[in-house]
Order: structure tokens, then C-alpha cells, then sequence
């Protein structure tokens, strides 16, 4: 069986309870549910927006993985002295999770509709 998953410090711990017969594939998060239909016997750790746009994606009903908060991989860094923030440049293993809530969260934190940039 494949896992197809991102590259991450958290897969990296979870990859040593994976049983040996599983094949482990790294991809970018944002390609991992398109890997998923050329691979229908597949499993995959996905960005949870993913399921928005593929709704035919079967999800297991007794395990799931989330990370927020501290555990969260994704930080903003601000710059010192800077009060209006228009941009914001994505980087790293970017996917639809990090580009959606990062819309979210400064519309209705900050009020401010930003731009972001990949």
C-alpha cells in the first residue's frame, strides 16, 4: 500500500509506528489529493481544505491527524515598526490550508484585505 504524505517534522514521527509493508511517498501537500486519482488504493495525509474540492476523497472514520497552535507548521513573521501589513509572501510546503485561512484570519482580526503572494 502507498501513503503519500508531506515532508514534515510530524510525519517524521508518526513514520516509525508505520507498518514496513507501507510504501511512504513525500509529496508537496498541495499535490497530494491529486496523486490520490491516479491512486485510488492509496492513503494520504491531506490538507483537511482539500476536501472542499474533492469531495469524493473517502476520509476514515477512526483515525485523524490535526495540528494547531503550537504545533501548527505554519508562523507569520512580522517586520519591527511595521503597522500595515498589504502583502504577505507564502513559502515552504504551501497549500490550500495555508492560503485560505491566512485570508481569514487577517480580514476579520485585522480588517485588512491583503494580498498574498506565492
Amino acid at each position: 500500500m502507498k501513503l503519500f504524505t508531506p515532508n514534515n517534522i510530524f510525519v517524521s514521527i508518526l513514520k516509525n509506528h508505520i507498518p514496513t509493508d507501507v510504501d511512504v511517498i513525500y509529496k508537496p501537500s498541495s499535490l497530494i489529493s491529486k496523486e490520490l486519482e491516479f491512486n485510488t488504493q492509496a492513503i494520504a495525509m491531506i490538507p483537511s481544505l482539500d476536501l472542499i474540492k474533492n469531495r469524493n476523497l473517502f476520509v476514515a472514520s477512526k483515525y485523524a491527524v490535526s495540528f494547531d497552535g503550537l504545533l501548527s507548521n505554519s508562523y507569520f513573521y512580522f517586520i519591527d515598526g511595521q503597522n500595515k501589513i498589504e502583502k504577505i509572501h507564502l513559502q515552504g510546503d504551501v497549500s490550500i490550508n495555508e492560503f485560505i485561512l491566512s485570508k481569514i484570519i487577517f480580514e476579520e482580526k485585522y480588517s485588512s484585505q491583503i494580498e498574498l503572494i506565492l
